[in-house]
């Protein structure tokens, strides 16, 4: 997930929050594939998490109001720890 910019981690952040819904929507207990990639979900997020903070704090040290919000919208996509 390193490297992670602007559209992709958008994107990144958008699928694992409909992930994450999917999962609440249906109980996916003893579902083989759901569990195999439970541990990379996990990972995944905790990535796409650091990128979006590390973005926003990016954004606040160049005291970019553009890259502030872009990075607060990524962030807020996620879902919650």
């Amino acid at each position: 997930m390193a490297g992670l910019g602007g559209a992709d981690l958008a994107r990144a952040a958008k699928l694992l929050s409909e992930v994450r819904a999917g999962e609440a929507e249906a109980d996916l207990a003893g579902v083989e594939a759901a569990e195999a990639d439970a541990g990379w979900l996990r990972g995944a997020e905790a990535a796409v998490r650091r990128a979006a903070e590390a973005a926003l704090a990016a954004g606040l040290a160049q005291r970019s109001q553009p890259a502030v919000g872009a990075a607060a919208c990524r962030r807020a996509c996620l879902p919650r720890p």
